[in-house]
């Protein structure tokens, strides 16, 4: 699936914060986003990614709802009401569809979300999809 991983306002590649506690999993979405043509940086935790983002700036966030310490659904929040950060899409990865941490999630702030195990397809349409002007 071609999507544009450029930035429509620059000739940059699109810059994805990836936030993900599992190392390998992390590993594996990092590398397949940019053999797609994104700028990804990635996170290992809540508190990492918060830090990131009070030095960076970015296109998107893809967010694991599930991480130990503080977890997705409250870094969200945290970025969204301690950062002031409101303009930049959150999507949320989940391995389940607790229907109840999903509420909880666009509550926080998220703008999307997508569910474990999922196809680089699958997540390059919701990166099109939550990046489009």
């Amino acid at each position: 699936m071609a999507v544009a991983a450029h930035n429509p306002e620059a000739s940059t590649p699109l810059r994805i914060l990836l936030v993900e506690d599992d190392v390998d999993a992390n590993r594996f979405y990092q590398l397949s986003l940019q053999t797609e043509g994104f700028d990804v940086r990635v996170a290992f935790s809540g508190p990492e990614a918060l830090e990131i983002l009070q030095e960076s700036e970015f296109d998107l966030i893809l967010l694991d709802i599930m991480m130990t310490g503080l977890d997705g659904i409250e870094t969200c929040r945290n970025l969204r009401e301690t950062l002031g950060l409101r303009d930049i899409p959150v999507c949320m990865i989940t391995a389940s569809m607790d229907v109840e941490k999903v509420v909880s999630a666009f509550e926080a702030g998220a703008n999307g979300y997508i569910v474990k195990p999922f196809d680089i397809d699958e997540l390059l349409a919701k990166i099109s999809e939550l990046t489009a002007a």
